[in-house]
């Protein structure tokens, strides 16, 4: 079983930066807020072996079970600090006015977020919520092209890459078989496991689906009882709150936030890549191709931070970036673009 929950805060402050995101998404569950600062590029993985964990639990193994790819350029780890000495003075003056990242390490569990032991349970998400209908995106999205033509689905509201289905469905089609994917991932990646013999394998989940930025809050309300939004938010205004579920394999494109964000990380693990505004040009970002002057939308990028083509893309080889794996309780304070 394998499912990705990510819950956006956006409070919406005056900073005018500018910031670049590519998310992709394994086997995970996290939240997310938003409050402004400067440019900033991310790519998220959510990974899960599965191990120990019973068959109707989403599996939470430890970071150093999984290695995240090696991208060209230098990456250095994002900073990171216990929730306890996250002051919202230290906020606003060391990351929110400056713009800086920064992982608030155990923040969920220390504010008792129920969601960290009901949205790790399959079973009892399809007890609670399995009547009720939610959008699924059958394929990931890593470019810009990609990218308008889900937008396009979206809006159509029918066929192609968007359906309609019961979450029941979705659990039982998509994150449980995902989550058994990931459990056989780990025996054929372990030969202490998988017997003598084994060979490493690597192969691609073939039924990757994603609730992605669905306002999943406002349309099952219990689910608001979760979670609590984070006191930082107060410095600004609550912009939205968003929810992402997904299977291993999922993906969001190279592109900029208009708003700051918090991602909280409820269950799994999720890979981050991001830049800063300085790096924009080694990026190519450009305007999305629906944006207009009244509705600006955010940038893309079409490089692939997973697969960059440097013939094309020469530049994106000097690019300087942060990292990190995000671990269930984890929230990531995000500063706009």
């Amino acid at each position: 079983m394998v499912s990705l929950l990510e819950v956006v805060l956006n409070p919406s402050d005056a900073y005018s930066d500018e910031r670049t995101d590519t998310n992709t998404d394994h086997c995970s569950r996290h939240t997310q807020a938003r409050t402004d600062s400067p440019t900033h590029l991310d790519t998220s993985m959510d990974s899960s072996t599965g191990e120990g964990v019973g068959r109707d639990t989403l599996g939470t193994p430890s970071a150093g079970s999984y290695k995240p790819p090696i991208y060209p350029g230098a990456v250095t780890d994002i900073p990171t600090i216990n929730c306890e000495e996250f002051t919202m003075t230290k906020f606003y003056s060391e990351y929110l006015s400056a713009g800086r990242p920064v992982i608030v390490k155990g923040h969920l569990h220390h504010a008792q977020w129920e969601g960290l032991k009901v949205l790790s349970d399959l079973e009892e998400m399809k007890l609670r919520y399995g009547h009720r209908t939610v959008p699924i995106e059958g394929d990931t999205c890593a470019h810009v092209e990609e990218a308008d033509q889900a937008t396009d689905m979206k809006q159509k509201g029918g066929s192609g890459k968007l359906k309609t289905i019961l979450f029941s469905q979705f659990i039982d089609d998509h994150l449980k078989p995902s989550q058994d994917w990931c459990d056989h991932q780990a025996d054929v990646q372990n030969p202490a496991q998988a017997g003598p013999g084994a060979k490493k394998q690597v192969h691609t989940f073939p039924h990757v689906g994603y609730i992605s930025q669905h306002n999943l809050f406002q349309q099952i309300r219990p689910m608001q009882d979760l979670f609590s939004v984070p006191m930082y938010t107060n410095l600004g205004s609550l912009k939205m709150v968003n929810a992402w579920c997904g299977t291993v394999g999922t993906v969001t494109a190279l592109h900029t936030d208009e708003d700051n964000n918090f991602l909280a990380q409820i269950a799994g693990y999720k890979y981050i890549k991001i830049f800063s505004p300085a790096d924009t040009e080694l990026l190519y970002a450009r305007a999305h191709p629906r944006a207009t002057a009244d509705n600006p939308l955010n940038n893309f990028s079409p490089i692939d931070v997973r697969d960059p083509d440097l013939q094309n893309h020469p530049l994106y080889r000097d690019a300087r970036g942060l990292h990190a794996v995000l671990g269930p309780g984890d929230m990531l304070f995000l500063p706009k673009s």
